[in-house]
């Protein structure tokens, strides 16, 4: 079936012959996408799951040892623990693990954060109280430089 000469895309036309494919304009912003990819590589089905020659893994991330992510609000207290990293367009993205060691119910603060982070992004609002269903969540954090580096910049009196 032939397509509408008005729908074609540029890189459809056919006198264009150049060796290196072209790539595609994003639709969303690298952030967005970026964010997107870690969620959907952590929590989707295994059908569902992303694959992107623009996004790779970007190594261990890895916390100093009793490292304060995030700072308390309420004297909660938290563990944290990377589960993922990956790089693309230019940016980094890492996925940590937050748990509730505290018997409050926490709004996740993300201005709490500590990093030098360009994006932050928490999979849930709230954290339940430690031992509850809900007492973990996880926060995707987006920086120009690999995680290691970006966490300790600006990291307030640690």
């Amino acid at each position: 079936e032939a397509k509408p000469t008005s729908r074609l895309l540029e890189n459809e036309l056919p006198d264009q012959h150049d060796d290196a494919p072209e790539e595609k304009p994003l639709l969303d912003p690298p952030e967005i996408v970026l964010t997107r990819f870690a969620m959907q590589t952590l929590y989707a089905p295994s059908r569902l799951m992303p694959s992107s020659e623009r996004i790779s893994r970007a190594g261990n991330a890895t916390l100093p040892n009793g490292f304060p992510l995030m700072q308390s609000t309420q004297g909660e207290r938290f563990t944290f623990e990377p589960v993922g990293a990956w790089q693309g367009f230019s940016h980094y993205i890492t996925a940590v693990l937050v748990v509730n060691q505290s018997p409050l119910r926490v709004l996740v603060d993300l201005t709490k954060v500590r990093g030098n982070f360009s994006h932050i992004t928490a999979q849930h609002h709230y954290i339940g109280p430690k031992g509850d269903l809900t007492d973990r969540t996880t926060v995707y954090l987006v920086s120009d430089k690999p995680f290691n580096e970006a966490v300790l910049e600006d990291a307030y009196a640690y």
